[in-house]
């Protein structure tokens, strides 16, 4: 860096998490799992840890940082990039925690509230949707969040949009306006 002026920065895949309902335990299950997602990785980046309710939920599961990785961790990046289409919608299900064995998601307490998933809970994609088109409205939601809860960090939107709409041409056109909204 000193010699190039270089930068240093990650990519984040940057869903925005939306509650399924207004009812309290869903928008805190919303607001949690924005820390999962998006707090995992820009918490320690900024602040030296990963979000409380990280801590809480994982336990002894989640590493831990010595004095010194805290400092060599926090403040070690110039820019973070985010890949961002859509919002994803969730619901509190702290059921989960009280499970022996916990993934991701039973660590979030949460469960998708989107009308496209498989019998197994899982996500779908490729389906022509509300959630395969892009959502301006959550990256502005996602970038206020990073605004005010990670220090308003230097942004870089990598990709963006609804990559499963089809170029009409049916062909490979470079130049896809079509999917502006």
């Amino acid at each position: 860096q000193a010699t190039q002026g270089g930068k240093i920065g990650l990519t984040l895949l940057g869903w925005w998490y939306e509650p399924g309902t207004q009812a309290p335990e869903d928008v805190a299950a919303a607001a949690r799992m924005n820390d999962f997602h998006i707090g995992w990785y820009m918490h320690p980046l900024v602040h030296g840890d990963y979000p409380p309710v990280m801590r809480k939920n994982v336990g002894s599961r989640l590493p831990s940082f010595t004095a010194e990785e805290l400092e060599r961790v926090r403040g070690s990046f110039d820019y973070v990039g985010f890949n961002h289409y859509i919002a994803v919608y969730v619901k509190a299900d702290l059921s989960k925690l009280d499970q022996n064995l916990r993934d991701y998601m039973g660590d979030a307490a949460v469960k998708y509230d989107m009308p496209f998933l498989n019998s197994k809970n899982q996500l779908l994609f490729g389906l022509k949707t509300d959630f395969a088109t892009s959502t301006p409205w959550a990256l502005k939601k996602m970038l206020e969040h990073l605004q005010v809860k990670y220090k308003n960090p230097v942004v870089m939107i990598h990709e963006n949009g609804a990559a499963s709409v089809r170029d009409p041409s049916g062909g490979n056109n470079y130049d896809d306006e079509f999917r502006s909204q």
